[in-house]
């Protein structure tokens, strides 16, 4: 049987270069028949020239992008900035963007003849592609084929809006694509900021580092995709103090920040972002972080719906396990920010944890303006005063949402079976008291949180209908 593929035209040249071309390759050929008037003398000039014209015409002409369910091939014009590999796995893919060929600014108008699709690869290289070379309909192939196959790549907002303003009509299909879950997550971070975030391009560390596209932004901090000079692909995490904030928060924070980066560095976790390097440039703090392609367990709810119990407690053993490190730490480390936006999965099944907040929390508490989701914060959190046992509310939480794709009420005993009667007792019972409001009814340690759970795991839960996607 025939492997599915999608097959993109891409005109390398514009049209009047092609044409310029065969009008100079014929006048070349009689330039020859008056050179050579010796027949034997031309036509073996011509058998060595001719291949030459034959493939410079091929390579201008109609190309072929070509996209399977395992990879992408690309045309071999384009090879030396994909370093000479030209097929290229979707899991390669870090970022997708759409910029202006002059330049890397963001597009404001609906000229799309003048943006380039740029695509980088998390290995090192990447691909400029001119949109005047390709067509709508095969742009929407690429689309529909990154739906498919290509879940870990991160569309920067400007194509998401592009997509959405060309394939929006009423006749295109209704189905999620994950441009939209990505739209839509990027619509639940973006709020109005109190510092202007980097632009891309925008170079830091003496260009060290390339900012590559705007993943999130907050009210005191953005999260970027960068690009260091090696060509590999990280994520980097910039926090500010708000100008108005007092001398002494100011002194706090910067404080806060510069702990909270030294004792992420020192974490080696097989399911935790290793965290590179820390620096300050501009009065701003910056962390730089592993990127790991995959989607957060949001992502993936908002697209096959609420998962099994059965799914959902091994995750939640597997993000005990990482708490378990992380509290066991000197001093313990509370990530304040669990939640499935910060638990992210990978194409092979593996559960990372990213993005810890310990700095924003507490600038956020002193200026009044806290940030993150709150319906996954404990009472104590909110007053300032997180514990360890703080982010098994959270994970509570998390878990509520998996299994019922709704968000937790915020600062209440979470109940999941009043929203998904087909859970079982044993499961409301373990979320609910994991988000007891009291942190002294709450387990207390990592190894009472995995009994717990494991407790859970074993008990009578009745025969769950497992659907594909998780779904039940």
């Amino acid at each position: 049987m025939k492997e599915q593929e999608y097959v993109i035209k891409y005109k390398a040249a514009p049209q009047w270069i092609i044409d310029f071309f065969w009008l100079f390759s014929a006048a070349f050929v009689f330039l020859l028949a008056y050179a050579y008037t010796n027949f034997a003398e031309y036509s073996i000039v011509f058998a060595f020239i001719c291949p030459v014209f034959i493939g410079m015409a091929v390579m201008m002409h109609q190309n072929r992008i070509i996209l399977r369910p395992n990879y992408i091939s690309f045309p071999f014009h384009l090879i030396p900035s994909l370093l000479f590999r030209r097929h290229r796995k979707w899991t390669d893919i870090g970022a997708v963007m759409m910029v202006d060929r002059e330049g890397p600014d963001y597009f404001e108008s609906s000229d799309y003849d003048s943006k380039e699709l740029v695509i980088h690869f998390n290995s090192g290289g990447s691909v400029k592609l001119n949109m005047s070379a390709i067509s709508i309909p095969d742009l929407e192939k690429f689309f529909i084929a990154s739906k498919s196959w290509g879940s870990t790549a991160v569309f920067a907002p400007e194509l998401i809006e592009m997509k959405r303003k060309l394939f929006s009509g009423p006749s295109q299909t209704k189905q999620i694509s994950f441009t939209t879950i990505w739209e839509d997550e990027l619509q639940q971070h973006f709020t109005t900021t109190n510092f202007v975030p980097l632009d891309r391009g925008r170079v830091l560390m003496g260009g060290r580092f390339k900012i590559v596209s705007q993943l999130t932004a907050g009210g005191l901090s953005a999260i970027y995709l960068a690009e260091k000079s090696d060509k590999r692909t990280v994520v980097i995490k910039e926090a500010v103090v708000p100008a108005y904030a007092n001398e002494a928060t100011t002194a706090k924070a910067k404080e806060l920040f510069d702990r909270e980066a030294r004792l992420l560095i020192k974490l080696s976790h097989p399911r935790i972002a290793k965290v590179f390097d820390h620096f300050v440039e501009n009065s701003r703090d910056y962390i730089v972080l592993e990127y790991i392609p995959g989607q957060s367990l949001r992502q993936l709810v908002s697209r096959d719906g609420p998962q099994t119990e059965d799914q959902v407690i091994i995750w939640g053993l597997e993000i005990a396990e990482i708490l378990k490190y992380l509290h066991s730490q000197d001093p313990p480390i509370i990530h304040r920010d669990v939640s499935p936006d910060n638990l992210l999965l990978r194409e092979d099944g593996v559960l990372h944890m990213i993005d810890f907040g310990a700095a924003n929390e507490f600038v956020g508490t002193a200026t009044g303006t806290l940030i993150g989701k709150q319906c996954y914060i404990p009472p104590e959190q909110f007053r300032g005063k997180a514990q360890p046992i703080s982010d098994f509310y959270a994970l509570g939480g998390t878990l509520h949402y998996l299994m019922t794709g709704c968000e937790p009420e915020a600062l209440t005993v979470s109940h999941p079976k009043e929203q998904r009667g087909i859970l079982s007792d044993a499961v409301d019972s373990m979320v609910a008291k994991l988000t007891a409001l009291e942190a002294a009814n709450r387990p207390q340690t990592a190894e009472e949180l995995h009994q717990l759970l494991m407790t859970t795991k074993n008990s009578p839960r009745g025969t769950m209908l497992k659907m594909p996607g998780g779904k039940s």
